[in-house]
């Protein structure tokens, strides 16, 4: 599945919905309890089953690698699991 059309939140932030899980763009405006001069983060929540009512999860600053590297992470345990699945079909 493709992510869909970007849609913005009630504080207008700009978010993307693959499956129940929704990735959101979020711009911080109180500095004092966030990342050290990060201003624009990743917003990971996952969608409860009930309305469209979110669990928020983690929040990745975009100041620096942080985020190539969890997508790096992401992918490598997508690669391992697809190789199991090929390996369970075989």
């Amino acid at each position: 599945m493709q992510p869909q059309e970007v849609n913005a939140d009630g504080s207008g932030n700009s978010y993307i919905d693959v499956y129940n899980v929704r990735v959101s763009l979020v711009e911080k405006t109180d500095q004092g309890k966030d990342w050290e001069g990060a201003r624009c983060y990743l917003r990971f929540s996952a969608y409860t089953g009930q309305g469209r009512g979110v669990m928020r999860g983690p929040e990745l600053p975009l100041n620096d690698d942080n985020v190539l590297n969890i997508l790096r992470a992401i992918v490598a345990m997508a690669e391992r699991g697809a190789q199991r699945e090929r390996a369970a079909a075989a």
